[in-house]
């Protein structure tokens, strides 16, 4: 008989992780690019070491900004734009992700997404491909909240929850991922099928490593 281990609590990045979303930012960044007649054209390998820390820092590493201000807000807002268009229309979950989901739902444990996307467009990009996935949060990043690897809000949103931190599993693809985790002091799964500088995270060591999303049936469960 299958047993459950001490995580009753999922914790879920987005991008990588539950759904390959590269092309659409690919997308956002060189349509950006041409509207301000730059000689850039960002490849799916650029577009890997810009993404994961958030749609600010990924907008200013892309267009070598040091600061978000008042001369270049106007550029953003419409990186932004382009940015939602674009990920709502190209975008797919990775192989295996919406039945795990399903089958950790019917075991009754808590399911949470805390990413660094946009929450906004975080939220329509999930109920558009999970919306029958019940999840205890959605949660993206705001302009007015510190981006992963900071764990404020999102220890601030489980303790309003009541949920137990120690019980808790973070599943990312990212460093972000794996050092947000270590501040949260709880354990750790890596999907390297996603866009993450996987040499940089093995020194890290992570808990867990992945390379298919159904082995984190295993991982939750003592005996499958």
């Amino acid at each position: 008989m299958e047993k459950l281990l001490n995580y009753k609590t999922i914790i879920f990045d987005f991008d990588g992780t539950l759904a390959d979303t590269l092309i659409g930012i690919l997308d956002t960044l060189n349509d950006v690019s041409k509207l301000l007649n730059l000689d850039i054209n960002f490849s799916y390998k650029d577009g890997k070491k810009l993404i994961g820390g958030g749609s600010k820092r990924l907008f200013l590493k892309a267009f070598n900004y040091e600061e978000l201000n008042n001369k270049n807000i106007d550029i953003y807002n419409l990186f932004m734009d382009k940015y939602q268009k674009y990920q709502l229309s190209n975008f797919k979950l990775y192989k295996n992700v919406k039945e795990v989901l399903e089958f950790f739902n019917k075991n009754n444990i808590n399911l949470i997404i805390y990413s660094n996307k946009p929450d906004n467009i975080l939220k329509l990009c999930v109920e558009k491909s999970l919306g029958n996935i019940n999840f205890v949060g959605v949660i993206g990043n705001t302009l007015k909240m510190p981006p992963k690897p900071d764990p404020s809000y999102l220890l601030n949103f489980l303790n309003e929850k009541n949920i137990d931190v120690s019980s808790c599993l973070y599943v990312g693809d990212s460093i972000y991922d794996l050092l947000l985790a270590k501040n949260m002091k709880i354990d750790c799964v890596i999907c390297n099928y996603g866009y993450g500088d996987y040499k940089e995270i093995k020194k890290e060591n992570p808990t867990y490593e992945i390379d298919d999303f159904k082995l984190l049936e295993r991982i939750v469960l003592k005996n499958i």
